[in-house]
């Protein structure tokens, strides 16, 4: 039998119907954050396969930088295809140049987020911050009822991360 991980878990938020209602569920410092990053004027550029090559552009140095093996930019575009219409991607810019970007993909009832990163010389602008309100906002308004961050380690950053903005391990 194959061993069972249990310090592994998907990280689940279920949405309220209304970007309001969101607003309410999160505290003080991430409603903050979330401010200070559209007081920066970032443009958020929605889109499809076309945005593969800006995706890679911030995704690659910042998996390099995090000692993760990247997959080449071929594997996002075949995933894409793949997807056959269900998979979007976010692109935000700063200042004309892409800090931060996700790969979304729609499963119906839930929104999954497998790959995003932001740039850490865009931290203090709390690009991510923004972005991720982005991706949960777009998911309300296409009537998903939940949005999967992804598997985290318990207890690791990227597990607190996910829990700041609701998300449930499961």
């Amino acid at each position: 039998a194959l061993a069972e991980r249990l310090d592994k878990v998907s990280m689940i938020l279920r949405l309220p119907t209304s970007d309001g209602a969101l607003a309410q569920q999160l505290g003080a410092k991430l409603r903050s954050q979330i401010r200070r990053g559209e007081r920066e004027k970032l443009e958020l550029i929605w889109g499809g396969k076309a945005l593969i090559p800006e995706f890679y552009e911030v995704f690659a140095p910042a998996m390099h930088a995090l000692g993760t093996p990247v997959y080449p930019r071929r594997f996002f575009e075949v995933a894409y295809d793949a997807l056959s219409g269900v998979g979007e991607l976010l692109v935000v810019k700063m200042k004309g140049r892409a800090h931060a970007v996700a790969f979304l993909v729609n499963h119906g009832a839930t929104m999954e987020v497998p790959w995003a990163v932001a740039s850490p010389e865009a931290k203090n602008q709390s690009v991510n911050m923004r972005m991720y309100w982005e991706l949960l906002t777009h998911s309300i308004q296409a009537g998903v009822g939940a949005f999967d961050f992804g598997r985290s380690t318990r207890e690791s950053g990227t597990y607190r991360f996910k829990a700041q903005w609701g998300a449930q391990p499961r």
